[in-house]
Protein backbone atom coordinates (compact mmCIF):
# COMPACT_ATOMS: atom_id res chain seq x y z
CA UNK A 1 0.00 0.00 0.00
CA UNK A 2 1.63 3.09 -0.88
CA UNK A 3 0.89 6.13 1.57
CA UNK A 4 -0.87 9.60 0.49
CA UNK A 5 0.55 12.55 -0.83
CA UNK A 6 1.63 15.63 2.24
CA UNK A 7 -0.71 18.43 1.40
CA UNK A 8 1.00 21.50 0.32
CA UNK A 9 0.20 24.87 2.17
CA UNK A 10 -3.32 25.95 1.02
CA UNK A 11 -4.49 22.43 0.44
CA UNK A 12 -4.26 22.98 -3.33
CA UNK A 13 -3.02 19.86 -5.37
CA UNK A 14 -1.88 21.07 -8.74
CA UNK A 15 -1.74 17.69 -10.29
CA UNK A 16 -1.69 13.72 -9.38
CA UNK A 17 1.06 11.25 -9.64
CA UNK A 18 0.59 8.19 -11.70
CA UNK A 19 -0.78 5.37 -9.76
CA UNK A 20 -0.46 2.05 -10.17
CA UNK A 21 -3.78 0.32 -12.26
CA UNK A 22 -5.36 -2.24 -10.05
CA UNK A 23 -8.02 -4.77 -11.81
CA UNK A 24 -11.03 -3.57 -13.05
CA UNK A 25 -13.74 -4.19 -10.15
CA UNK A 26 -17.16 -5.25 -10.81
CA UNK A 27 -20.14 -2.87 -11.85
CA UNK A 28 -21.07 -1.39 -8.41
CA UNK A 29 -24.97 -1.16 -8.18
CA UNK A 30 -27.05 1.88 -9.18
CA UNK A 31 -26.52 5.01 -7.73
CA UNK A 32 -28.52 8.24 -8.04
CA UNK A 33 -25.46 10.68 -8.01
CA UNK A 34 -24.21 9.29 -11.24
CA UNK A 35 -22.20 5.59 -10.24
CA UNK A 36 -21.18 4.22 -13.92
CA UNK A 37 -19.13 1.51 -11.61
CA UNK A 38 -16.69 1.15 -10.04
CA UNK A 39 -13.42 3.05 -10.19
CA UNK A 40 -9.95 3.32 -8.44
CA UNK A 41 -9.32 6.12 -5.90
CA UNK A 42 -9.57 9.86 -6.26
CA UNK A 43 -6.48 11.96 -6.72
CA UNK A 44 -4.02 12.42 -5.01
CA UNK A 45 -3.86 8.99 -3.07
CA UNK A 46 -1.76 6.60 -4.47
CA UNK A 47 -2.57 3.98 -2.91
CA UNK A 48 -4.68 0.66 -4.32
CA UNK A 49 -6.75 -1.04 -2.52
CA UNK A 50 -8.35 -4.74 -3.69
CA UNK A 51 -11.15 -4.45 -6.42
CA UNK A 52 -14.48 -2.82 -4.94
CA UNK A 53 -13.01 -1.40 -2.13
CA UNK A 54 -11.78 1.81 -3.29
CA UNK A 55 -9.39 3.87 -0.80
CA UNK A 56 -12.08 6.32 1.11
CA UNK A 57 -8.77 8.66 1.83
CA UNK A 58 -8.92 11.60 0.13
CA UNK A 59 -6.99 15.22 1.47
CA UNK A 60 -8.46 17.19 4.25
CA UNK A 61 -7.71 20.50 2.52
CA UNK A 62 -10.03 23.21 1.27
CA UNK A 63 -11.56 23.10 -2.19
CA UNK A 64 -8.82 22.68 -5.49
CA UNK A 65 -9.06 22.77 -8.71
CA UNK A 66 -8.80 18.97 -9.21
CA UNK A 67 -6.58 17.97 -12.08
CA UNK A 68 -7.01 14.11 -12.39
CA UNK A 69 -4.65 12.71 -15.05
CA UNK A 70 -1.33 13.76 -17.07
CA UNK A 71 -2.76 13.67 -20.57
CA UNK A 72 -6.38 14.87 -21.94
CA UNK A 73 -8.16 11.95 -23.93
CA UNK A 74 -10.57 12.79 -26.78
CA UNK A 75 -13.07 15.00 -26.09
CA UNK A 76 -17.14 14.07 -26.71
CA UNK A 77 -18.53 15.33 -29.81
CA UNK A 78 -21.54 17.40 -29.41
CA UNK A 79 -23.62 15.01 -31.53
CA UNK A 80 -22.76 11.97 -29.20
CA UNK A 81 -25.62 10.15 -28.07
CA UNK A 82 -26.80 10.37 -23.86
CA UNK A 83 -24.82 8.38 -21.59
CA UNK A 84 -26.51 4.95 -20.46
CA UNK A 85 -25.75 5.42 -16.63
CA UNK A 86 -26.19 2.59 -14.64
CA UNK A 87 -24.58 -0.99 -14.27
CA UNK A 88 -26.32 -3.91 -13.38
CA UNK A 89 -27.33 -4.02 -9.64
CA UNK A 90 -24.40 -5.98 -8.41
CA UNK A 91 -21.77 -5.40 -5.56
CA UNK A 92 -23.59 -5.06 -1.62
CA UNK A 93 -27.16 -3.93 -1.38
CA UNK A 94 -27.84 -0.69 0.01
CA UNK A 95 -30.84 1.15 1.32
CA UNK A 96 -31.41 4.65 3.10
CA UNK A 97 -32.87 2.55 6.36
CA UNK A 98 -32.89 -0.32 8.24
CA UNK A 99 -29.91 -3.43 8.06
CA UNK A 100 -28.24 -1.76 5.19
CA UNK A 101 -29.31 1.77 5.75
CA UNK A 102 -26.79 4.83 5.24
CA UNK A 103 -25.33 4.07 8.81
CA UNK A 104 -24.14 0.78 7.46
CA UNK A 105 -22.44 1.91 4.15
CA UNK A 106 -18.94 2.15 5.07
CA UNK A 107 -19.21 -1.98 5.43
CA UNK A 108 -19.59 -2.40 2.02
CA UNK A 109 -18.20 0.64 0.67
CA UNK A 110 -15.43 1.97 2.77
CA UNK A 111 -15.11 5.33 0.43
CA UNK A 112 -18.68 5.91 2.62
CA UNK A 113 -16.57 6.69 5.84
CA UNK A 114 -14.17 8.80 4.06
CA UNK A 115 -13.12 12.47 5.03
CA UNK A 116 -14.80 14.09 2.14
CA UNK A 117 -18.29 13.35 2.35
CA UNK A 118 -21.35 14.98 0.51
CA UNK A 119 -23.72 16.17 1.59
CA UNK A 120 -22.79 19.32 4.24
CA UNK A 121 -24.55 21.79 6.62
CA UNK A 122 -23.40 24.86 5.28
CA UNK A 123 -22.52 27.14 7.71
CA UNK A 124 -23.46 30.64 5.92
CA UNK A 125 -21.54 32.63 8.30
CA UNK A 126 -18.67 30.75 8.42
CA UNK A 127 -18.06 30.05 4.41
CA UNK A 128 -14.85 32.04 2.61
CA UNK A 129 -15.87 34.66 0.01
CA UNK A 130 -14.01 33.98 -3.08
CA UNK A 131 -14.57 36.93 -5.69
CA UNK A 132 -13.06 35.59 -8.73
CA UNK A 133 -15.73 32.72 -8.92
CA UNK A 134 -17.86 33.21 -11.86
CA UNK A 135 -21.42 33.16 -12.40
CA UNK A 136 -22.13 29.41 -13.90
CA UNK A 137 -22.95 29.46 -17.18
CA UNK A 138 -25.24 26.41 -19.04
CA UNK A 139 -24.96 26.25 -22.66
CA UNK A 140 -27.02 24.43 -24.86
CA UNK A 141 -29.49 24.08 -21.90
CA UNK A 142 -32.30 26.25 -23.56
CA UNK A 143 -32.90 23.68 -26.68
CA UNK A 144 -31.41 19.89 -25.47
CA UNK A 145 -30.90 18.10 -28.98
CA UNK A 146 -32.79 14.79 -28.87
CA UNK A 147 -36.23 15.28 -29.47
CA UNK A 148 -37.12 12.79 -26.91
CA UNK A 149 -35.48 12.24 -22.96
CA UNK A 150 -35.32 9.58 -21.28
CA UNK A 151 -36.60 9.09 -17.54
CA UNK A 152 -36.19 6.56 -15.95
CA UNK A 153 -36.54 4.73 -11.62
CA UNK A 154 -33.73 3.20 -10.66
CA UNK A 155 -35.09 2.16 -7.26
CA UNK A 156 -33.63 4.68 -5.23
CA UNK A 157 -34.75 8.25 -7.81
CA UNK A 158 -36.29 9.32 -10.61
CA UNK A 159 -32.75 10.22 -13.16
CA UNK A 160 -33.47 12.17 -16.27
CA UNK A 161 -30.39 11.59 -18.74
CA UNK A 162 -29.21 14.39 -20.63
CA UNK A 163 -27.54 14.62 -23.70
CA UNK A 164 -23.83 15.98 -23.76
CA UNK A 165 -24.79 18.30 -26.17
CA UNK A 166 -25.58 20.31 -23.08
CA UNK A 167 -22.54 21.85 -21.63
CA UNK A 168 -20.91 24.19 -18.33
CA UNK A 169 -18.63 27.05 -18.57
CA UNK A 170 -17.40 29.06 -15.45
CA UNK A 171 -16.12 26.07 -13.73
CA UNK A 172 -12.17 25.61 -14.04
CA UNK A 173 -12.87 23.24 -17.61
CA UNK A 174 -15.58 22.76 -19.56
CA UNK A 175 -18.40 19.80 -18.56
CA UNK A 176 -20.48 18.21 -20.24
CA UNK A 177 -24.23 17.09 -18.74
CA UNK A 178 -24.59 13.43 -17.81
CA UNK A 179 -28.10 13.61 -16.14
CA UNK A 180 -30.29 14.80 -13.08
CA UNK A 181 -32.51 13.48 -10.62
CA UNK A 182 -34.16 14.28 -7.08
CA UNK A 183 -33.85 13.91 -3.42
CA UNK A 184 -37.08 14.30 -1.65
CA UNK A 185 -38.71 12.96 2.16
CA UNK A 186 -42.13 11.69 2.93
CA UNK A 187 -45.32 13.15 2.86
CA UNK A 188 -46.53 15.65 6.42
CA UNK A 189 -42.76 15.86 7.23
CA UNK A 190 -40.68 19.28 6.59
CA UNK A 191 -37.48 18.10 4.82
CA UNK A 192 -36.08 15.90 2.31
CA UNK A 193 -33.09 17.54 0.82
CA UNK A 194 -29.76 17.05 1.24
CA UNK A 195 -27.85 19.47 1.16
CA UNK A 196 -28.78 22.44 4.49
CA UNK A 197 -28.12 26.26 4.78
CA UNK A 198 -27.67 27.16 8.36
CA UNK A 199 -29.54 23.74 9.66
CA UNK A 200 -32.43 24.69 7.15
CA UNK A 201 -33.25 21.49 4.94
CA UNK A 202 -35.38 22.19 2.26
CA UNK A 203 -38.41 19.89 0.99
CA UNK A 204 -36.82 18.61 -1.69
CA UNK A 205 -33.12 18.81 -3.96
CA UNK A 206 -32.48 18.24 -7.60
CA UNK A 207 -28.87 17.35 -8.85
CA UNK A 208 -27.32 18.16 -11.96
CA UNK A 209 -24.55 15.80 -12.83
CA UNK A 210 -21.77 16.90 -15.34
CA UNK A 211 -18.16 15.10 -16.24
CA UNK A 212 -15.13 16.79 -17.56
CA UNK A 213 -15.31 16.70 -21.33
CA UNK A 214 -11.57 18.76 -21.87
CA UNK A 215 -10.28 15.37 -20.64
CA UNK A 216 -12.46 12.25 -20.93
CA UNK A 217 -14.57 11.09 -23.91
CA UNK A 218 -17.78 9.97 -21.76
CA UNK A 219 -18.32 9.98 -17.98
CA UNK A 220 -16.69 6.28 -18.03
CA UNK A 221 -13.74 7.33 -18.34
CA UNK A 222 -14.21 10.90 -16.61
CA UNK A 223 -15.25 8.76 -13.25
CA UNK A 224 -11.88 7.26 -12.65
CA UNK A 225 -10.45 10.57 -11.75
CA UNK A 226 -10.31 13.35 -8.84
CA UNK A 227 -12.22 16.10 -10.12
CA UNK A 228 -14.00 14.12 -12.93
CA UNK A 229 -17.46 14.90 -11.94
CA UNK A 230 -18.98 18.08 -10.86
CA UNK A 231 -22.94 18.53 -9.59
CA UNK A 232 -25.16 21.49 -9.62
CA UNK A 233 -27.23 21.19 -6.48
CA UNK A 234 -30.65 23.28 -6.46
CA UNK A 235 -32.79 23.42 -3.45
CA UNK A 236 -36.37 23.13 -3.74
CA UNK A 237 -38.91 24.71 -1.73
CA UNK A 238 -42.92 25.06 -1.57
CA UNK A 239 -44.65 27.80 -3.24
CA UNK A 240 -48.23 29.01 -3.88
CA UNK A 241 -47.84 27.83 -7.76
CA UNK A 242 -46.86 25.04 -9.71
CA UNK A 243 -43.85 25.27 -11.41
CA UNK A 244 -43.95 24.70 -15.49
CA UNK A 245 -40.62 23.80 -16.11
CA UNK A 246 -40.81 20.85 -13.29
CA UNK A 247 -44.24 19.50 -14.54
CA UNK A 248 -42.56 18.39 -17.73
CA UNK A 249 -41.00 15.78 -15.38
CA UNK A 250 -43.29 15.06 -12.86
CA UNK A 251 -46.36 14.27 -14.17
CA UNK A 252 -44.69 11.44 -16.31
CA UNK A 253 -43.63 9.64 -12.75
CA UNK A 254 -46.49 7.70 -13.12
CA UNK A 255 -45.41 5.84 -16.10
CA UNK A 256 -41.84 4.85 -14.11
CA UNK A 257 -43.96 4.11 -10.73
CA UNK A 258 -41.65 0.93 -10.08
CA UNK A 259 -37.64 0.48 -9.92
CA UNK A 260 -36.32 -0.56 -13.70
CA UNK A 261 -39.19 1.18 -15.78
CA UNK A 262 -38.35 3.76 -18.06
CA UNK A 263 -40.15 6.38 -20.72
CA UNK A 264 -39.10 8.70 -23.28
CA UNK A 265 -40.64 12.17 -22.53
CA UNK A 266 -40.26 15.21 -25.13
CA UNK A 267 -37.58 16.86 -24.88
CA UNK A 268 -37.89 20.85 -23.40
CA UNK A 269 -35.22 23.56 -21.79
CA UNK A 270 -33.64 22.54 -18.69
CA UNK A 271 -32.54 26.11 -18.60
CA UNK A 272 -36.09 26.61 -17.26
CA UNK A 273 -34.80 24.00 -13.92
CA UNK A 274 -32.27 25.83 -12.93
CA UNK A 275 -33.10 29.43 -10.56
CA UNK A 276 -32.57 32.89 -12.53
CA UNK A 277 -28.90 33.68 -9.78
CA UNK A 278 -26.86 31.15 -11.49
CA UNK A 279 -24.16 33.80 -9.70
CA UNK A 280 -24.89 32.99 -6.25
CA UNK A 281 -23.36 29.95 -5.27
CA UNK A 282 -21.80 27.94 -3.06
CA UNK A 283 -18.57 25.76 -3.68
CA UNK A 284 -17.02 22.49 -2.06
CA UNK A 285 -15.40 19.66 -2.65
CA UNK A 286 -17.17 15.98 -2.20
CA UNK A 287 -18.36 13.23 -2.84
CA UNK A 288 -21.35 11.38 -4.19
CA UNK A 289 -23.92 10.72 -1.90
CA UNK A 290 -25.10 7.52 -2.43
CA UNK A 291 -22.64 4.21 -2.52
CA UNK A 292 -20.24 4.17 -3.51
CA UNK A 293 -19.52 7.86 -2.26
CA UNK A 294 -16.35 8.39 -4.46
CA UNK A 295 -14.59 11.55 -3.07
CA UNK A 296 -14.18 13.05 -6.77
CA UNK A 297 -17.00 15.43 -7.07
CA UNK A 298 -17.16 19.39 -7.79
CA UNK A 299 -19.97 20.41 -6.12
CA UNK A 300 -21.94 23.66 -7.02
CA UNK A 301 -24.81 24.48 -4.79
CA UNK A 302 -27.00 27.62 -5.74
CA UNK A 303 -28.01 30.00 -2.63
CA UNK A 304 -31.35 30.94 -4.46
CA UNK A 305 -34.01 28.00 -4.34
CA UNK A 306 -36.58 27.04 -7.01
CA UNK A 307 -40.43 27.28 -6.06
CA UNK A 308 -42.44 24.10 -7.32
CA UNK A 309 -45.99 23.68 -5.28
CA UNK A 310 -47.23 21.30 -2.83
CA UNK A 311 -49.01 19.74 -5.06
CA UNK A 312 -45.59 19.11 -7.48
CA UNK A 313 -43.76 18.22 -4.23
CA UNK A 314 -46.61 15.55 -3.65
CA UNK A 315 -46.22 13.46 -6.71
CA UNK A 316 -42.11 13.44 -5.78
CA UNK A 317 -43.23 12.05 -2.38
CA UNK A 318 -45.83 9.42 -3.64
CA UNK A 319 -45.74 8.15 -6.96
CA UNK A 320 -42.86 5.87 -7.29
CA UNK A 321 -41.35 2.32 -5.68
CA UNK A 322 -38.36 1.48 -4.33
CA UNK A 323 -39.30 -2.09 -5.09
CA UNK A 324 -40.07 -4.08 -8.69
CA UNK A 325 -43.86 -3.92 -10.71
CA UNK A 326 -43.25 -8.50 -9.37
CA UNK A 327 -42.68 -7.66 -5.66
CA UNK A 328 -45.50 -8.91 -3.55
CA UNK A 329 -45.07 -5.99 -0.91
CA UNK A 330 -44.61 -2.79 -2.93
CA UNK A 331 -42.22 0.10 -1.04
CA UNK A 332 -42.94 3.42 -1.80
CA UNK A 333 -39.71 5.45 -2.19
CA UNK A 334 -39.48 8.36 0.55
CA UNK A 335 -36.81 9.63 2.30
CA UNK A 336 -33.94 9.16 -0.26
CA UNK A 337 -31.49 11.57 1.42
CA UNK A 338 -28.24 10.98 3.55
CA UNK A 339 -27.57 12.62 6.84
CA UNK A 340 -24.88 15.73 6.38
CA UNK A 341 -21.43 14.66 6.76
CA UNK A 342 -18.60 16.40 9.01
CA UNK A 343 -16.54 18.87 6.79
CA UNK A 344 -13.50 17.61 8.87
CA UNK A 345 -11.65 20.94 7.86
CA UNK A 346 -12.49 21.49 4.27
CA UNK A 347 -13.23 24.99 3.20
CA UNK A 348 -17.11 26.34 1.94
CA UNK A 349 -16.47 29.00 -0.91
CA UNK A 350 -18.98 31.54 -1.67
CA UNK A 351 -19.88 33.49 -4.85
CA UNK A 352 -20.77 36.61 -2.95
CA UNK A 353 -20.21 38.51 0.01
CA UNK A 354 -20.79 36.82 3.29
CA UNK A 355 -23.89 38.68 4.94
CA UNK A 356 -25.26 39.62 1.18
CA UNK A 357 -27.90 36.49 1.63
CA UNK A 358 -29.09 33.82 4.20
CA UNK A 359 -31.07 31.02 3.30
CA UNK A 360 -34.12 31.26 0.76
CA UNK A 361 -32.71 34.77 -0.24
CA UNK A 362 -31.41 36.67 -2.96
CA UNK A 363 -27.72 38.54 -2.43
CA UNK A 364 -26.36 41.67 -3.90
CA UNK A 365 -25.56 41.22 -8.05
CA UNK A 366 -22.26 41.19 -8.62
CA UNK A 367 -20.04 43.95 -9.80
CA UNK A 368 -20.27 46.56 -7.07
CA UNK A 369 -24.24 47.18 -8.14
CA UNK A 370 -26.35 48.31 -5.23
CA UNK A 371 -29.36 47.59 -4.22
CA UNK A 372 -32.65 47.61 -5.70
CA UNK A 373 -34.73 50.55 -4.61
CA UNK A 374 -37.40 50.17 -2.07
CA UNK A 375 -40.43 48.85 -3.13
CA UNK A 376 -43.50 51.16 -4.68
CA UNK A 377 -45.63 50.72 -2.01
CA UNK A 378 -43.15 51.54 1.14
CA UNK A 379 -42.67 54.99 -0.87
CA UNK A 380 -46.16 55.35 -1.05
CA UNK A 381 -46.36 54.79 2.75
CA UNK A 382 -44.09 56.91 3.73
CA UNK A 383 -45.31 59.42 1.25
CA UNK A 384 -48.70 59.12 3.29
CA UNK A 385 -47.59 59.32 6.45
CA UNK A 386 -45.59 62.73 5.29
CA UNK A 387 -48.55 64.27 4.78
CA UNK A 388 -50.94 63.18 7.16
CA UNK A 389 -47.69 64.79 9.83
CA UNK A 390 -47.93 67.91 8.37
CA UNK A 391 -52.13 67.67 8.44
CA UNK A 392 -51.76 66.94 11.88
CA UNK A 393 -49.07 69.99 12.59
CA UNK A 394 -51.17 72.41 10.75
CA UNK A 395 -54.54 71.48 12.74
CA UNK A 396 -52.28 71.91 16.14
CA UNK A 397 -51.19 75.59 14.83
CA UNK A 398 -54.50 76.86 14.10
CA UNK A 399 -56.00 75.67 16.96
CA UNK A 400 -53.80 77.03 19.27
CA UNK A 401 -53.57 80.50 17.17
CA UNK A 402 -57.52 80.43 17.85
CA UNK A 403 -57.11 79.89 21.25
CA UNK A 404 -54.68 82.77 21.94
CA UNK A 405 -57.47 85.00 20.36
Amino acid sequence: MGTPLPVPPGGVFKACPAAPSPPRPRPCCPCCCCCWRAWPPPCPPVSVSPPGHPNPGTPAGGPQEWAGGSSPEPQAHLGDPPQRLFAPPTGPHWAYEGPHGQQHWPEGHPACGGRAQSPIDIRTQRVQPDPSLPPIRPVGYERPGPALLTLSNNGHTAVLELPPSLRLRGLPRSFAAAQLHFHWGRAGRRGGAEHLLDGHRAPAEMHVVHYDAEHYGNASDAQHHGGGLAVLGVLLEVGADPHPAYDNILRHLGSIRYAGQATAIPSFSIQDLLPSRLDLYYRYNGSLTTPPCFQSVLWTLFQQPVHISLAQLEQLQGTLYATEASEPEPQLLVDNFRVPQELNQRRVLSSFPRGESGPGGVGRPRGGLRRPPPYPSNIIAILIGAVCGCIGLFLSIHFVGKRMR
